[in-house]
């Protein structure tokens, strides 16, 4: 019943609380950076499928320019043409 007593056992009680609670700590960091981690690159293949969409209309927006853009010298020749 001595030892419990003792100023070595709680100074070793301590210790061993602190080196618990420190370990569980990390632990949890770690999980929660992870779960951060995870979800950020979930998240960049939703801004992976945006960049694919502007970049599917950008390639329509520049066919319908080029169009637009023939259509346009061909009004210039026509008016060219005209004496």
């Amino acid at each position: 019943m001595e030892f419990f007593q003792s100023f070595w056992f709680w100074i070793a009680l301590i210790a061993v609380a602190g080196m618990i609670t420190a370990t569980v700590t990390n632990s949890v960091d770690k999980s929660n950076k992870t779960r951060i981690r995870v979800a950020e690159l979930q998240a960049g293949g939703d801004y992976k499928k945006v960049a694919d969409d502007a970049a599917a209309l950008n390639a329509e927006v520049v066919e319908r320019l080029s169009a637009l853009d023939a259509r346009l010298a061909s009004v210039e020749k026509t008016l060219t043409d005209i004496p």
